[in-house]
């Protein structure tokens, strides 16, 4: 389809302010029947709008009720300059009108009036970008809708024929229907149709897939598993780039990390589900790794500091506590939070606390990694939780482990003597029986001078990229950084003893100065050009 924009100077001979401009979408009416129309986006027009009329060239209705819909052309969506620039968060109105356009010009509209009253349907084509044919029906907020993937909408569109056109859209109407009532009935609240076959169900956050050919109204549902859950979209190699896009400087690491998760999300009930215990010191990335497997694989994550675990019945965080807030995160969905991952960091500060105590815990450990069920009582409801299916891992620095000869100056790294597992159990950690059922040791070493650099520079996770992009959107100002800069940030993160983790509220502190001068005077600037004296004093930057 071709949009353009329309865009008077003047209306009637008086050039028209930019603060009391308003702007909408100009849509093609087609009546397919007297309760059904469709509505097929044409392009942006630019003018002043009434409460019922939109005036440019020409007078245009605006939709506000069913007899708009009497003549081919209908204006809709109508927003002023002012409510456009709060919408966006930006002030350019020329690059604002370009990209209401760019969201607009994609969605067909479905009308359907009854009693005088009209329910729109909008069906957008950029939420997929398969290349067959795809249909998403789901419920929102209570409301049921459809979105068609691009060869849907270009079929639909296609289609010379009314009667077929009618009879397209008469199904998807039916079958928007159809969700609602098995909403209620059954709690499906999404539903993926490709070429005819539903790929993917979902019951209220609980994803189901089906192997067999059904159709919308006949489709039944299966037992979650781990074959259902993952998605045609999820890969080792998926997964692996996705962590090394955040996390810089343990590319082995996370080969061999993202080999076990995958393995491990990939188990069905029977299969074993394989622990793995992360070491490395504090701010090597090891919490960002939880986090970026969470985000990848869509499933739910919570942190649990090891230190403060007690056996039930004792006063602090129980292991059955822990599991409830997993339930919690996951609306109460039971079967949800069993295929989570639970992160227990600090692992290593549980190994140094008293043998009576760390002994007790263990043996709750023990049960917890070998995948017992737990019963999780609450006053509202009882759980009885199975964790086979639990993504289980560990994390500590175990500083106590290695032999350390630390070399002097900023940028220097540690040498390490090779990582030996018995170490642990030497040295009083935790007995054999607990460690020998975690397989998988993985350690994170300190970063490297240039892997931190990368870090700033190409982390989607760094604060550094996030900002620059942010400026270039707001201000249209590019954010520059030279290696005195970075060298400087580095410095004093070592002359702090801070790590990674404080990384990011370092830069943010030294933006702080540079923000106001640039929300004061908007779209003044080119160019915001940082030093190694912006570090130690945020005053001192460039502005261009």
């Amino acid at each position: 389809m071709n949009y353009f924009i329309i865009i008077p100077t003047t209306y009637r001979g008086i050039t028209m302010p930019e603060e009391t401009i308003d702007y909408g979408i100009k849509y093609q009416i087609i009546k397919l029947k007297d309760d059904l129309f469709f509505l097929r986006p044409i392009g942006l027009v630019e003018g002043y709008a009434s409460a019922n009329t939109f005036y440019n060239e020409k007078e245009h209705k605006i939709l506000n009720s069913a007899t708009d819909l009497a003549g081919e052309e209908v204006v809709d969506s109508v927003f002023s300059a002012s409510a456009l620039k709060t919408l966006y968060d930006f002030d350019d109105i020329s690059f604002i009108k370009e990209y209401f356009l760019a969201e607009e010009k994609d969605k067909v509209e479905i009308i359907v009036v009854r009693a005088g009253k009209m329910q729109k349907l909008k069906i957008d084509i950029r939420l997929f970008e398969e290349l067959k044919i795809v249909e998403n029906f789901e419920i929102e907020q209570g409301k049921p809708f459809v979105s068609l993937n691009e060869t849907a909408i270009e079929d639909l569109l296609s289609t010379t024929n009314v009667d077929d056109m009618r009879a397209k859209l008469l199904r998807y109407r039916s079958l928007v229907q159809n969700i609602k009532s098995r909403e209620k009935k059954d709690g499906t609240t999404k539903i993926v149709v490709q070429n005819g076959s539903i790929t993917q169900i979902e019951n209220r956050g609980k994803i189901i897939t089906s192997k067999a050919e059904h159709t919308l109204g006949t489709a039944t549902q299966a037992k979650v598993g781990a074959s259902s859950v993952l998605g045609s979209d999820i890969s080792l190699s998926g997964l692996e780039q996705y962590i090394k896009e955040r996390v810089f400087g343990h590319d082995t690491e996370i080969r061999k990390l993202s080999k076990t998760i995958i393995m491990n999300f990939t188990a069905e009930s029977g299969e074993k589900n394989e622990p793995i215990l992360l070491l490395g010191p504090t701010g090597t990335g090891k919490t960002e790794t939880m986090h970026a497997i969470s985000s990848y694989l869509n499933i739910p994550l919570i942190e649990v500091n090891s230190v403060n675990l007690v056996p039930q019945g004792i006063k602090g965080m129980s292991l059955e506590d822990c599991l409830y807030s997993l339930i919690v995160s996951c609306n109460y969905d039971l079967e949800k939070a069993q295929r989570g991952i639970i992160f227990f960091d600090e692992f290593d500060k549980l190994g140094l606390v008293s043998n009576e105590y760390k002994s007790s815990v263990s043996q709750i450990l023990l049960k917890f990694i070998e995948g017992s069920t737990f019963l999780v009582d609450k006053p509202t409801d009882d759980y009885n939780f199975d964790t086979s299916m639990l993504i289980k891992i560990f994390a500590g620095a175990f500083s106590n482990l290695f032999d350390r000869d630390k070399k002097i100056g900023f940028g220097s790294t540690e040498s390490q003597t090779v990582f030996k597992p018995q170490n642990i159990t030497e040295k009083k950690y935790f007995g054999k029986e607990l460690i020998t059922r975690i397989p998988h040791i993985i350690l994170f070493s300190e970063l490297s001078y240039d892997d931190k650099k990368r870090a700033i520079l190409s982390s989607k996770i760094s604060e550094y990229l996030i900002k620059q992009q942010r400026y270039r959107r707001q201000f249209g100002v590019e954010l520059e950084a030279n290696d005195e800069y970075i060298t400087a940030l580095l410095a004093k993160l070592d002359k702090e003893q801070k790590s990674m983790r404080d990384l990011n509220n370092l830069i943010i502190s030294t933006l702080d100065e540079a923000e106001y001068e640039m929300l004061s005077n908007p779209h003044k600037y080119k160019k915001l050009i940082l030093s190694a004296d912006t570090v130690s004093d945020n005053t001192k930057f460039k502005l261009l």
